[in-house]
Order: C-alpha cells, then sequence, then structure tokens
C-alpha cells in the first residue's frame, strides 16, 4: 500500500492499482488476476465516466452520477474509477436485486 501511494504521488497521470483494494479475500491467483483485469480497464473506465461526469455537470446536472456494478450496487464514478474491475459483467440489462422476506 505505501508502494501505491507513492506512485500516485509521483505518477499522477498513470493509473495505480493494487491487489489488496481490489479484492481483500485469500488466494494469490483470484487477487492477481482481479487486480490485472482491473489495471487493464481502468484507464477506460477512468476517462470515460470522468468525462461523463464533467459534461453532465456542464450541462447543469447537480445530482450524483451513479454507476451500477456487477453485483447489482451502484457507486459513485469516484469508487468506480477507483475499483474499475467492478464493473465487469455489468450493464444496461442490471435490475433490481431481489429482497428477501
Amino acid at each position: 500500500m505505501k508502494v501505491a501511494s507513492f506512485c500516485k504521488e509521483y505518477l499522477p497521470r498513470v493509473f495505480v492499482t493494487y491487489s489488496s483494494d481490489i479484492l481483500s479475500k485469500m488466494g494469490e491467483y483470484e487477487r492477481e488476476s482481479t487486480c490485472v483485469i482491473s489495471a487493464s480497464v481502468g484507464p477506460i473506465v477512468d476517462r470515460y465516466l470522468s468525462s461523463l461526469d464533467g459534461k453532465l455537470r456542464q450541462s447543469g446536472f447537480a445530482g450524483q452520477l451513479l454507476i451500477v456494478q456487477a453485483n447489482q450496487y451502484v457507486q459513485s464514478v469516484q469508487a468506480i474509477v477507483r475499483k474499475p474491475v467492478y464493473l465487469t459483467g455489468s450493464g444496461p440489462a442490471a435490475g433490481p436485486a431481489e429482497q428477501c422476506g
């Protein structure tokens, strides 16, 4: 985590991610593969969502843009940009989570 903080400070234009932040589950393969996918899509997601959020603000939108994750929960643009792998498998067909009880 200290290395990631150092990289973010000294390389502000580089997308930095680290496995313990993305997936706190034990298991080298799961954490590594999830981190690699997140690092691959991260810069694209960051550019797209930051641009979308900026254009909405310029158009007078004063609310908070929320994005549906693969687990059917929503997150802010800032949270999604930090963990873009959570978008994998989500999309426009996402529906509300089933409520038990």
